[in-house]
């Protein structure tokens, strides 16, 4: 019989000891102190308020939209549920109510959702904040909804019966809840979730790596709306009353301090936060001799509360983990050697992947010119990247480098001339569709996900070379496990190309410079790219990374991808360079090889500073 090691069974209950010990605890806490079914009534009250923040958990601890309105959908959801009971008292039972609830939000949460194609950040939240205001004056207004009292579901229609009542009313409350709680696990740790770090991280880099911006965010939207749904139809069934004071918009408040204080982008962090906050709210007053002074002071202790969670615990109460921080202190000094470590690339190692097999053509850029107002930052410039080449860019500050990269990666719209990928003409502003077209790029300031592993930041960018749906990946179905094993092992290979297979495990918002270069070259190689673009990957590096540097850069190159480097590293460029073009002002003033770039006289007067 074979035996399980020990380093699995401690990884295993580390990943699952708190999800283990959080439901045995809401399992086994009524039955153990007796409660009554009103005690149970206000259990399934917060149970289902829950559900609405795992929703905003979503949208925005994952996906990173600031959604300050969940409140609205949980009372559309609500509403929907209760009229169809309303109309069809004998025939409606809790499946029906939460499958419409469902629905009926999913539809609220795509309208939520449009407005963030437009607007983000502060103004985003400030739209979902008016809907959440605007919901309890539309409730107010007609007559289906019962005006200002609501709907009575027990009082005004008494043909309307509960299948379900007490303690197994609960468990199916706290197993629903749990479903929920699954599915975003599932949902983090797919190629989804991962989509939705990225764009939480940066628009801009999910769209280098081919990943629509606009439908992600709709995608989070839409998906948080269905818990949020859920958690309506399962309070109106519980409490078989909504009204207006059920929606109060207080209630978004509340559940946005649950998540901040349970740790947004934390899969148990509503569940937590929201025991807390919505626990005090329900049972403040049944602890002894504070309990009537707790309710009075609630918001002032919820606050509090949420400023030292700000200040001292910024992951919130779930991200909190002492030992691992004990353990982190104690091997830090490790764990830093290893990420310092110098690359050691080996031109014998695994080549990245090729998208196919048939010559790629050349990625030529023809006239490309862009002005910001009165400014030309390029001027007509004319570049030619060949498969398994490697072209510099250089030029002094302010040349129009970046601004001529950008373009060539889409981020920019150029104003003049053409752009082509093979014999596929393309435009800039488009960053989705060059990237897709096999360019990928890096940045002058390293654009990592903070809140995962060094694996997790190429696995973004291996995602899109397999055929996959979002479905299959997030219930992994058999092709969804399959693809995920074959991006997994590209990213390992890609960061095994650049020395870096032994720190994947390691965060990346605990790697230094250095490596964070490495991470953002082994992501935009994970894409499987024909062209590769890079921003200034020398800068910060020190002369053992450099190395590593070159020795990458040259296998890339003898792969037959097209590298176009910017770059400051003057021995770095001369070394590796194929091709040099040289901008001054906006426009090309020298093209050839590094030798000749290196004698020519309007180079050495702009740039190299000779007399």
């Amino acid at each position: 019989m074979s035996r399980i090691s020990t380093p699995a069974v401690s990884r295993w209950l580390r990943r699952w000891s708190f999800s283990i010990v959080v439901v045995l605890a809401l399992a086994g806490l009524p039955p153990l102190r007796g409660w009554t079914d009103f005690d149970l009534l206000r259990l399934d009250h917060i149970i289902a308020l829950v559900m609405v923040a795992i929703g905003l958990n979503v949208v925005t601890g994952f996906a990173g939209q600031l959604s300050l309105g969940p409140g609205a959908v949980f009372a559309v959801g609500g509403y929907v549920a209760a009229i169809l009971a309303f109309h069809y008292p004998d025939h409606v039972n809790l499946p029906v109510m939460c499958a419409v609830g469902i629905g009926a939000a999913a539809i609220v949460g795509l309208i939520a959702g449009v407005p963030a194609l437009r607007v983000s950040g502060f103004y985003l939240g400030m739209v979902t904040l008016y809907l959440a205001l605007l919901i309890p004056s539309i409730v107010d207004s007609f007559e289906v909804t019962g005006g200002n009292n609501g709907i009575d579901l027990l009082q005004k229609f008494p043909d309307f019966t509960q299948d379900l009542s007490g303690m197994p009313l609960y468990e199916v409350t706290l197993g629903a809840m749990l479903a929920v709680v699954a599915f975003t696990g599932l949902l983090l740790y797919s190629r989804v979730g991962r989509r939705f770090t990225a764009l939480r991280t940066s628009e801009v880099l999910a769209e280098s790596l081919g990943v629509k911006a606009y439908r992600t965010k709709l995608l989070a939207f839409v998906i948080s709306a269905l818990p949020a749904g859920l958690g309506g139809a399962f309070y109106v069934y519980s409490q078989e009353l909504i009204s207006k004071s059920s929606i109060d918009p207080l209630i978004s408040i509340n559940l946005l301090a649950a998540c901040v204080i349970g740790g947004f982008g934390r899969v148990w962090g509503p569940v937590v936060g929201g025991a807390i906050v919505l626990g005090l709210d329900q049972f403040g007053s049944n602890i002894p001799l504070v309990g009537e002074r707790l309710q009075e002071w609630e918001l002032l202790i919820n606050g509090v509360l949420l400023i030292l969670i700000i200040l001292l615990l910024p992951e919130g109460l779930v991200g909190f983990r002492p030992l691992d921080a004990l353990r982190r202190l104690r091997r830090r000094g490790v764990e830093l050697r290893v990420v310092r470590f110098p690359p050691t690339v080996m031109s014998s190692g695994p080549p990245p992947l090729r998208r196919c097999a048939e010559p790629a053509g050349v990625f030529e850029l023809s006239g490309i010119s862009k002005r910001f107002g009165g400014v030309l930052a390029v001027d007509g410039v004319d570049l030619t990247l060949r498969p398994g080449s490697l072209h510099a860019l250089i030029g002094p500050n302010g040349s129009g480098k970046t601004t001529l990269l950008n373009v060539a990666s889409g981020f920019y719209r150029n104003d003049s001339g053409t752009m082509t990928v093979g014999n596929v003409r393309t435009r800039g502003g488009d960053a989705v569709g060059v990237a897709r077209l096999g360019v990928a790029r890096t940045f002058q300031t390293p654009k990592l996900i903070a809140g995962v592993s060094i694996l997790d930041n190429v696995l973004v960018a291996a995602d899109t070379t397999v055929a996959c749906t979002g479905f299959e990946s997030v219930f992994r179905l058999p092709r969804g496990i399959r693809c995920h094993h074959v991006a997994r092992e590209r990213a390992l290979d890609c960061l095994r190309h650049v020395g870096l297979e032994a720190a994947a495990g390691l965060h990346a918002g605990e790697a230094p410079h250095g490596t964070r270069r490495l991470v953002e070259i082994a992501r935009a190689m994970a894409t499987d790219p024909l062209f590769l673009l890079l921003d200034e990957p020398a800068a910060g590096l020190s002369p053992a990374e450099v190395e590593g540097l070159k020795r990458m850069l040259r296998s890339l190159s003898a792969a037959g991808v097209g590298v176009l480097l910017v770059e400051h590293n003057m021995p770095l460029v001369l070394d590796l360079a194929d091709e040099v073009t040289v901008l001054h002002r906006g426009s090309r003033i020298a093209h050839g090889g590094p030798a000749e770039v290196r004698r020519h006289p309007d180079v050495m007067r702009v740039y190299l500073g000779a007399a």
